[in-house]
């Protein structure tokens, strides 16, 4: 069965050579990443390595699949970008494994966390939210298959340490909080956003 990954890609197969290298992983799942490196995965030679190790379905991999997909997540994050072949790649991946939307969230909340630390700390570092950064964050929503409020979450601590420092809420790139003479906290803010969500004009 043909692979619907691209063939030929470069950076992908070198994302996947180096994985192992950074991240322990058993066997079954150390040859399914051999697999995407040689641009050799398909449903036919997921089932091959199944069998193989006797492992009934590819769901009972699921824990460690999610830790792949999350250290191939750290590789190409590496330049704070997330390119449309890297999104496209991902997203091909998550269907060949079963990922089902809420998965990162229920099962890797703390690792999810730690990246998504790393990229708000630096999209919020100058209290400005331009728009390739705003394109990014809906990236990395993307990414994780979170929901907009499971993404909130993520998002609290940054932003409420922009403010702190004296930043603009409408330069945040969230949702214009009325004026008031005392500064929103975040869960304001949260709740503000969750009133005009269910009550869009």
């Amino acid at each position: 069965m043909k692979s619907a990954l691209p063939k030929n890609d470069s950076e992908l197969r070198k994302a996947f050579e180096t994985i192992p290298t950074i991240k322990q992983l058993s066997d079954p799942v150390l040859a399914i990443s051999q697999l995407i490196s040689t641009c050799e995965l398909s449903r036919e030679s997921i089932q091959n390595v199944l069998n193989k190790y006797q492992i009934e379905k590819i769901t009972d991999l699921k824990l460690e699949l999610l830790d792949l997909l999350i250290t191939y997540a750290i590789v190409i994050l590496d330049d704070h970008i997330v390119s449309e072949k890297e999104r496209f790649n991902i997203e091909i991946l998550k269907k060949y494994f079963r990922i089902k939307e809420g998965d990162f969230f229920t099962y890797r909340y703390s690792e999810v966390e730690n990246i998504l630390h790393r990229q708000f700390e630096i999209i919020y570092s100058d209290n400005d939210v331009s728009r390739e950064e705003a394109i990014h964050k809906v990236a990395l929503q993307e990414l994780f298959d979170l929901s907009y409020d499971q993404f909130e979450i993520f998002k609290q601590k940054e932003i409420s340490q922009a403010l702190d420092r004296g930043a603009d809420i409408s330069n945040l790139d969230t949702t214009t909080f009325p004026q008031s003479k005392n500064k929103p906290t975040y869960d304001d803010i949260k709740q503000f956003n969750t009133n005009k969500k269910d009550n869009p004009k």
